[in-house]
């Protein structure tokens, strides 16, 4: 009877250990290295409790890499402080859970934060320095929530206001979709806007799964057409290039428009940045648009508030040249000014009844 159970015992232990091994060959390999994503010392203060992310690229089956899926991302963040006579000590281990960790009472200083997949034994896949302010006279945490004026369409915001650092669940919707939470920190969070088209958004932010407050944001695109012609055919040939913005803030000022960047007529509202990515084809990218100018091979191109037509659009042209037979590759990107960037529109109260 005695050998009977025993033998129950280690069949079931052994499939156990099968089952686990099973799940564990289907997850895909993360690549090293992996990169940590944790707030600046702006928003972390000693003592605060925070959530970070790992994020990651996975193999693929055809031998390619893809970025890896939250609940593809597991194992172990160590937390220490560097000795020049013993390395790292007095680490602490947090577990991460897709792709997410949470660590709290930190101390002020430098720190050394480190990610390993499983118990934290093998290899390390991602390190990176934590700053952590020490709390003094200025250390003030917000006490309303605020969204930036103007978002990039495909880009990371931030939010600032009383988060508790780890235990609200915050989720901020973008005209219906959620956003994916980066970090949060008692003082913000960031967050990277969900996929949609460029104009006004809806946001509502979601604590402990309750929607407590509601706001508006510019969502601001640029669409990058290829450039005409496409391939250079004789020398000197005028290659046109163009972007145009879109979801800028129309009409500022008239009634019942949203709100405009308030602002002198001279600073403007971003930047549209090209870069010549075919030297060998195509020389002198150029501009007659005032006040363009250029830094390390690419040409900066300001655009103004006047500049925006009644829909939200501007068309942004600058010009090259053929230098040789071939095709035109010009790269193109655009950079929203700080200060409409920064967290400045207050959100307000969600109705009862949401």
């Amino acid at each position: 009877m005695g050998f009977r159970i025993r033998s129950q015992l280690i069949a079931c232990a052994a499939l156990a250990l099968s089952v686990a091994a099973a799940a564990a060959a289907t997850l895909p390999t993360i690549l090293s290295p992996a990169r940590f994503r944790v707030p600046s010392p702006a928003w972390l203060r000693e003592g605060d409790t925070f959530t970070g992310t790992i994020e990651a690229l996975v193999a693929t089956e055809e031998g390619a890499s893809r970025d890896a899926r939250p609940a593809e991302i597991s194992g172990v963040v160590k937390l220490g402080e560097w000795s020049p006579e013993q390395g790292i000590i007095n680490e602490i281990t947090q577990p991460v859970e897709e792709g997410r960790f949470v660590l709290g009472g930190i101390a002020r200083g430098e720190r050394i934060l480190r990610f390993f997949l499983g118990d934290g034994i093998g290899a390390e896949l991602a390190r990176v320095n934590i700053f952590v302010a020490p709390r003094g006279m200025a250390d003030r945490v917000a006490e309303s929530f605020a969204v930036p004026l103007l978002v990039a369409s495909d880009g990371e915001f931030l939010v600032t206001g009383p988060f508790s650092g780890a235990e609200d669940d915050p989720r901020l919707l973008v005209g219906g979709p959620t956003a994916r939470l980066i970090w949060e920190t008692p003082r913000a969070a960031l967050f990277v806007i969900p996929p949609g088209p460029p104009g006004l958004a809806r946001v509502e932010l979601v604590r402990t799964g309750r929607p407590v407050l509601r706001g508006e944001i510019q969502r601001v695109g640029v669409r990058f057409p290829p450039p005409q012609p496409a391939n250079v055919s004789e020398r000197g040939e005028d290659i046109r290039i163009e972007a145009l913005v879109e979801g800028l803030p129309p009409d500022q000022g008239a009634p019942g428009s949203p709100p405009g960047p308030k602002r002198a007529e001279d600073r403007p509202l971003l930047q549209v940045v090209f870069r010549n990515a075919s030297p060998d084809t195509v020389s002198g990218v150029r501009t007659r648009l005032p006040r363009g100018w250029e830094a390390d091979g690419e040409l900066f191109i300001p655009v103004f508030a006047k500049s925006v037509a009644a829909d939200g659009t501007v068309a942004v042209r600058a010009t090259a040249h053929g230098k040789s037979k071939g095709p035109v590759h010009i790269e193109g990107r655009f950079i929203l000014e700080d200060d409409l960037a920064r967290p400045s529109v207050p959100l307000a109260p969600a109705p009862a009844s949401s």
